[in-house]
């Protein structure tokens, strides 16, 4: 496929358009939502006591959570043996992650690490009490995580 210098330079200028646009609407919905997320989950740092109510298998490394507030809020954490990052959007008892990325280490506990990827990313409602973090899918399948 040949393109002449112009066809080129207006594709070229096509793609960063849609980049640009793409990182400023990341951006704007995280500022926006920086005004409308009271702070309950910023700053608390969890670690999975549970996965559909059986204990997590042993792993390298804790499976965390923790909430922070950076450009937006921001969810970062460990599956037991990859890191992840991830924007979350909360009201009320609702929650929505939308993972950006996470690491691909080779795990020891790799069903582990799908299914607490799959309940965090489908998660819909969550809870917290006392020193307890509970989401939940629609379908009822729940991560349970305590203050760390």
């Amino acid at each position: 496929m040949n393109l002449s210098f112009e066809e080129w330079r207006k594709r070229d200028r096509d793609i960063r358009g849609r980049r640009l646009t793409k990182r400023l609407s990341i951006l704007v919905v995280a500022l926006l939502v920086l005004f409308f997320v009271p702070p309950p989950l910023v700053g608390s740092r969890w670690e999975l006591q549970g996965i559909n109510g059986e204990k997590p298998l042993a792993s390298r490394m804790p499976i965390t959570a923790e909430f922070r507030l950076w450009l937006g809020p921001w969810m970062t954490g460990s599956t037991g043996c990859n890191y992840y990052e991830a924007l979350y959007f909360r009201a009320s008892k609702v929650l929505k992650i939308v993972p950006l990325t996470m690491t691909e280490m080779l795990c020891s506990t790799p069903q582990q690490e799908e299914q607490f990827q799959d309940i965090l990313q489908n998660a819909c409602i969550y809870d917290v009490k006392r020193d307890r973090l509970i989401m939940s899918t629609i379908d009822g399948q729940e991560l349970i995580f305590s203050r760390r």
